[in-house]
């Protein structure tokens, strides 16, 4: 499944793990934990396979959504 980081700081958070942006600094283990669910997501081949990971609280929307179509 393709990810799309809608700020940059998040990104960078993914890639490096870390930003430059004084205001979005975290804990290493919150970003260790973001990557590994970031990762996870990138993973998945299938929006239903998030389902079996209930840490995730995953609830398809319904209506039209952009991003699955």
């Amino acid at each position: 499944m393709d990810v799309i980081f809608q700020k940059d700081y998040l990104s960078d958070l993914y890639y490096t793990g870390k930003t430059s942006d004084k205001q979005h600094r975290y804990q290493p283990e919150v970003v260790r934990k973001y990557a590994k669910v970031v990762g996870l997501l990138e993973a998945v081949s299938r929006m239903e396979d998030l389902y079996r990971f209930n840490s995730l609280h995953f609830e398809a929307l319904e209506g039209r959504n952009p991003f699955f179509q």
